[in-house]
């Protein structure tokens, strides 16, 4: 049984240099569409590494989280008084 890491470096290898070797006319309606999409796909991710876009939706998400607390807390504090003020009114 081949090891795991060998699997992986040949995987590695098929998608990040085989896999543009593979002429789509030459092989069937099947696996060329499986081809294309694999390319596809291996852009998206070549692009979203190169793009650190992983960093920059973290920062993103932590400003907005920052914005919006403040308006959640604001909103849960009003709740509370009006939730308390028709408790005790009755």
């Amino acid at each position: 049984m081949p090891n795991i890491i060998t699997l992986f470096k040949n995987g590695w290898t098929f998608v990040s240099e085989r896999i543009w070797q593979i002429r789509i006319g030459k092989v069937d309606k099947k696996q060329g569409f499986l081809l294309k999409n694999l390319r596809i796909f291996a852009l998206s991710v070549k692009g979203f590494n190169e793009d650190n876009c992983l960093t920059k939706a973290t920062a993103l998400t932590f400003l907005y989280s920052l914005f919006y607390c403040p308006y959640f807390g604001i909103i849960i504090c009003h709740s509370e008084r009006h939730w308390i003020r028709k408790k005790f009114t009755r």
